[in-house]
Formats: structure tokens, sequence, C-alpha cells
């Protein structure tokens, strides 16, 4: 009877022994898990510091290409901005790129663009990566687009230009993500894109407008298509560009609900600044008239260029290619803002803007 007691006492310490052993264990492990999502998130918290601090110095020193190495990790882009592993979005306003950041090269680029219409109104930024493929395809009647739309972009980017006929012959060269622009009624994907996920391929059709002078530099639509199934090319919405700084934000995002936000933005911001120069010049135009000083010709200048900016703050409330079309005639077709600008200048008279 006592050595049963016995054994019974020895295989409960046993089993106490166990459930200690795996308790003291499993504190460890949560305390080492626990220490290292506390390091990882000091780690994004750093990087979204320092992010920052690049993202909006490089944004204010435009026309420069700025190549910045990437810290290990992926960075999210939405509407709301640039966020690293689920911290706060960096906001910087006018900024465009891919949803997803990343590289095997480690390798970011910055490039920033003065957006003027015909003022200067914002400053767009463009983050990208070497490891996105930006394929321009083209038909014969638009390679005069395709190849300036080609030389527009920075040569550090992963580009090329294909007439339609040689885009069969593509191969997958291990991008992460593949944008197709295409120029022409043409528009199909590649067999190697077969073996992509849908949301890696992307594609859009660039339409220039003739009432804008048919120039990339004036303004048009852009179709933007994600790729579905059986490698098919599936619509995703149609919106406007101005300007080639709009044009090239199409190219480098890969979402069209994001291109639409931003340009929003940037119509709200072009409503803004242009009241601004509302105000100034009705100012100049009551302060000519009081003053009497005709030289400055107030009835076919001021009073005009008051009608032209009128017309721009009104058409900025919608983001449709109307609009935009009615905004560019009054910025750069007959006697527009930028000839009046011009004149004034050369009376030695305040100007417009």
């Amino acid at each position: 009877m006592k050595s049963k007691r016995g054994a019974i006492e020895v295989q409960f310490n046993w089993i106490f022994v166990l459930i200690a052993g795996a308790l003291i264990l499993l504190f460890f492990v949560i305390i080492v898990q626990r220490q290292t999502d506390v390091s990882e998130e000091k780690e994004s918290i750093d990087i979204r510091t320092n992010l920052k601090t690049i993202l909006t110095s490089a944004k204010q020193s435009t026309n420069t290409l700025f190549s910045l190495q990437m810290p290990k990790t992926e960075i999210t882009y939405d509407c709301t901005g640039y966020s690293v592993k689920g911290t706060n979005p960096i906001k910087l306003g006018e900024s465009f790129s891919p949803s997803l950041l990343k590289s095997v090269r480690r390798t970011l680029y910055l490039w920033s663009l003065d957006w003027s219409v015909p003022y200067k109104t914002a400053n767009f930024q463009y983050v990208v990566t070497p490891d996105v493929r930006y394929v321009i395809v083209s038909e014969d009647q638009y390679s005069a687009y395709a190849t300036k739309l080609y030389s527009m972009l920075p040569g550090n980017i992963t580009k090329e230009f294909k007439q339609l006929v040689e885009i069969g012959g593509l191969v997958d060269k291990n991008n992460y993500k593949v944008k197709f622009i295409f120029f022409g009624n043409g528009i199909e994907l590649p067999s190697f894109t077969n073996n992509m996920e849908n949301e890696d391929v992307t594609a859009i059709k660039i339409d220039v407008s003739v009432e804008c002078e048919s120039k990339l530099d004036g303004c048009g639509t852009i179709t933007f298509y994600e790729k579905g199934d059986s490698n098919l090319l599936v619509e995703k919405g149609e919106h406007p560009f101005l300007k080639k700084e709009s044009l090239l934000g199409g190219i480098f995002v890969d979402k069209e609900e994001i291109y639409e936000c931003v340009m929003k933005k940037a119509m709200k911001r072009l409503e803004m600044v242009t009241n601004v120069y509302i105000n100034r010049t009705d100012e100049l135009y009551n302060y000519f008239i009081e003053d009497g000083l005709g030289y400055c010709d107030i009835h076919t200048k001021y009073f005009s260029a008051l009608n032209k900016l009128n017309n721009i703050a009104s058409e900025s409330n919608v983001f449709e290619i109307s609009n935009i079309i009615n905004i560019y005639n009054n910025a750069y077709l007959e006697n527009n803002l930028k000839i009046m600008n011009r004149d004034l200048q050369r009376a030695s008279c305040p100007l417009i803007y």
C-alpha cells in the first residue's frame, strides 16, 4: 500500500515539474516575442521618421531625381500616404507611387516636378523602384507620342519601348510588378504574365485630346486596367490628365482609385491657388481704375484675366475631361493667361502671377 502511494507521489511530482517547466518556458517565449515585437516596432518607427524627412525634403527639390538606399522592409502606399509595417501614414499631398514599394537592389528613386496651370500650383512627387518594369506599347501611328513619353521618364527606372507587334515576344524579367502603357487600340498582355499574380500586372491606355493641342503636355484621358482571369485586361475606370505631370502620375500609380484621389486633392489645391490670384488681380484692377493709369491696359488685361481665373476656379470643382479641357483653354489657348502675363511684363505692369 505504501509503495503504491509512493509511486503516485512520484508521478504527481513529474507532472508538476512538466507543467511548471512548460509555464516557465512559455513565459520566456512570451518575453522574447514581446521584445522582438518591440524591437521591430521601434525599427519601423525609426525607418518611418527618416523616410518622412527624406521624402519631405526631396519633394521641395523639383526637377531633381534622388537615389535613396532603401531599408530592408516593404513600404505600402495609398491615398493617405506611405506606411512602414502599419505605422501612421506619411502624408505628402500630391504624391504618386505603386501601392507596394520593395527592392532587391535596395534602391528607391524620388522625383519631383512643378505642376503649373499655368502658375505654379503644386509639387508632384513620384516614388518608384527599379524593380517595377514599365513597358510602353505603341501602334505605328502613335509612335511619336510613345517615343516622347519614353524620353520623359527618368533613365534610372526600368523602362522599355515596344511596338504592338513585338509585345508577344516579351519575356519575364522577374520584376515584382509590371506596368504596360498603351497608345492605340491594341491592348493585350504577353503570355509571361500568365504566371504573375493579377494585382502585379496593370496597364493604362493614354488618349491625347485634340482640344488640348494634341500634346502629352496638354490634356487627355487615362484608362486604367488590371489583369483578370485568363490573362485578360479588365477596365477599372477612366480619368483625365492635365499637363505631363499628372500623366506621369497615372503611369507610376498601379491603382485607379489612388490616381483619382490624389488628382482630386491637386484640383482642390488648384482652386485654392487660383482664388489667391483672383483676389490679387481684382485688387490690381480696382487700383488702376482709381489711379487712372491707363498704360497698364486694365480693361483688356486685368479684367480679362479675372474672367479666365474665375473660369479655372469654377472648373476645378469637378475632375472630368470636359472641365480639364476648359481649364487648359483658359490657361494656354487663345488670349490666355500666359500671354496676358507676358504682355503685362513687357509693359512693366504688375503681373497676374
